[in-house]
Parts: structure tokens; sequence; C-alpha cells
């Protein structure tokens, strides 16, 4: 079994002697929980940054009145999460990535994503469905009928809160994104592409 020096086994070692389509597999004792952890959490930055970057294009004025349509914020404090919003997405992705998972920047994610999933969900118990989510851009969907609120879009935004927590390990069950950074990078990288 291969090893990385101080961290121990790795997640995948190359057998020798079997074909190329086995040369490499899962190593039988390595513990690949951070690797898997790293994917997830991945996946939360992905979709941060692709939330922002859809946000990003739409008039400032179409993100405050979207904000505003939740009904859960002051005017001016939904002005400034509206104008604000989008580099606050791309920046918590983009950091959630190249920090490697880092907790000090994770924590905030998952609290971000129970926030939008909070808000998702006490509109639709208001029955305040006929605005777009605005989980990628809030113009487009607020346009299109099949993209109203839904409860699925609470649990999407609560099923990411809970892929960032991952990377959490003061949390009971959080496993962490461990290994050396180049590792806990690709592992991240894998998942928000």
């Amino acid at each position: 079994m291969q090893t990385d020096g101080e961290t121990g086994p790795n997640c995948v070692d190359a057998a020798e002697g079997v074909g190329p389509t086995d040369a490499i597999r899962p190593s039988a004792g390595a513990d690949c929980r951070g690797m898997w952890t790293g994917i997830v959490v991945g996946l939360a930055a992905g979709a941060l940054v692709g939330a922002g970057a859809g946000k990003l294009g739409e008039d400032e004025a179409v993100r405050v009145g979207q904000v505003a349509a939740y009904r859960l914020l002051p005017a001016a404090a939904a002005r400034a999460v509206g104008r604000g919003l989008p580099a606050a997405e791309l920046a918590l992705g983009a950091l959630l990535v190249a920090s490697g998972g880092s907790p000090v920047v994770a924590a905030p994610v998952a609290l971000l994503f129970a926030a939008f999933a909070a808000g998702i969900a006490i509109n639709l118990a208001r029955g305040n469905t006929a605005i777009g989510c605005g989980c990628f851009a809030f113009g487009i969907e607020a346009a299109r009928p099949d993209e109203r609120l839904r409860w699925w879009h609470a649990a999407r935004a609560l099923g990411l809160a809970a892929a960032a927590a991952l990377a959490v390990p003061a949390l009971p069950g959080a496993p962490g994104v461990d290994g050396p950074w180049p590792e806990r990078f690709g592992a991240l990288l894998a998942g928000a592409v």
C-alpha cells in the first residue's frame, strides 16, 4: 500500500500485477471519508459560485425586489442583501474551495444555506409561492411558473447546508475534510465542478 508519508495511507493505491482496468482500486484499510466529504462540500461550493454568477448578470433592482418579495427583512436590509448577495455567494464558494474546506469558511456557508432553506420554508408555509426561489438567478426564475417556490427548493438548500456542515468537525458526526491540502483542494474542486 502506498503512503504519503506522515499522513497515512492514501485512499487509492496501485495494485501490482493486475490488468489495466484494475490498476487503481480502493485500499482496503484506507479511510476515504475525508475525500468523499471534500467532494460533497465541493458541491456546496459549486452551487454558491453558480448562484452568485447567475445573479451578477441581473439588474440590481430585480435582485432587491425579489429579496423584498420574501417579506422577511426590513426594506433597508432587503436592499443590502439584494445588492451584496451575488458577491457574497461567489466569495464564499471560492473561499470554501481555496481554503481546502476550512471549517472557518464551511460554517458560515452552512448557516447561509440553512437561512435560505428557512426563508423558503417560511414563505411556503405562508402560501407565498408566486415568487422564484432565487437560487441561481432571481429574474429568470420569477418569470417561469415551473420555478416558483416549492418544497424541493427548501430541501435542496437544507441538503447543501448539511453538505457544508460536513467540513465542520466540531459538529457531532461531521468527519471534516482532512488530509494534505492538495488532496483536500482536489476533492473540493471535483465536487464543485
